[in-house]
């Protein structure tokens, strides 16, 4: 096993303040991974990247209303894409990474970020991304603002956990309702308005920032995925002519999470986009 150092630092930008670890490999890496997390997902639940890639050296963070960086920021609630992208920016300024990947709904920000044309990154990976909603993440987004808007947290924690986490192993499954369990009155709002977001939002901006990308961007989904599934990005290749597709075989929402057959694939195909 490579040894690894891991070093816990907090990131300014912006007026905010940002939770970072960065993990370095003892010996000669491929290039450096910043990794754009989903909405309230925390860079905790990627520990599987550590092991997963041990031939990159990583950025994680948490944007600023979740995870570790959530005590830093407690007035904060949820942020635009745009808002979001600029925050990537601070970190590719700072940490000047080659590789970017992005995890669900981190694409919009990471594409946002990428349409800016950062000097460092040469290649990056939009995993579990939808360009619009399909009829499943309606349903996802549509049945938690019904049961938070009616005081049913429990229910609504379990709504994301059956919808979101399906396909994850049974303790993990365990681990992602009891996060959302745990959720402040300001997170709970988070997730409210970032649903109201995502049912009334258009496609026209993410689309003509597409069109400003000058690097190849692997878009990777799940076959097994009902939230973003392979078909959720079909037509980027017009606005992207260097888009590539890849689908990981019964793989759902989390793809290397969900199983060591999954992970090898998703090591497989980061190594082999990023060679």
């Amino acid at each position: 096993m490579i040894e690894t150092s891991t070093t816990d630092l907090t990131v300014e930008a912006d007026g905010m303040r940002m939770a970072v670890r960065t993990v370095r490999r003892a010996g000669p890496v491929r290039g450096t991974i910043l990794i754009v997390n989903g909405v309230l997902s925390p860079f905790t639940a990627l520990r599987w990247t550590i092991k997963s890639l041990p031939e990159f050296d990583l950025i994680l963070f948490d944007f600023p209303p979740i995870g570790l960086s959530r005590p830093l920021n407690p007035r904060i609630g949820r942020l635009t894409e745009e808002q979001e992208a600029e925050l990537v920016l601070a970190l590719i300024a700072r940490f000047e990474p080659e590789y970017l990947i992005s995890i669900s709904w981190g694409g919009a920000s990471a594409l946002t970020a990428l349409a800016a044309q950062p000097k460092s990154i040469r290649r990056a990976i939009i995993a579990s991304y939808a360009l619009g909603m399909s009829e499943h993440l309606r349903g996802l987004a549509s049945g938690l603002l019904e049961l938070i808007d009616g005081g049913r947290r429990d229910e609504a924690a379990t709504h994301a956990s059956n919808m979101l986490a399906e396909l994850l192993p049974e303790r993990l499954r365990r681990v992602h309702k009891d996060y959302y369990l745990g959720l402040d009155e300001v997170q709970v709002q988070h997730v409210v308005d970032h649903a109201r977001y995502c049912l009334s939002a258009s496609t026209d901006r993410i689309e003509a920032r597409l069109k400003a990308i000058r690097i190849p961007v692997l878009f990777a989904n799940g076959a097994a995925d009902r939230l973003t599934p392979p078909s959720a990005v079909d037509g980027i290749e017009r606005h992207l002519p260097q888009a590539e597709f890849a689908v990981i075989p019964d793989a759902g929402h989390f793809l290397a999470m969900e199983s060591k057959d999954a992970a090898a694939r998703v090591r497989a195909m980061v190594e082999g986009f990023f060679a």
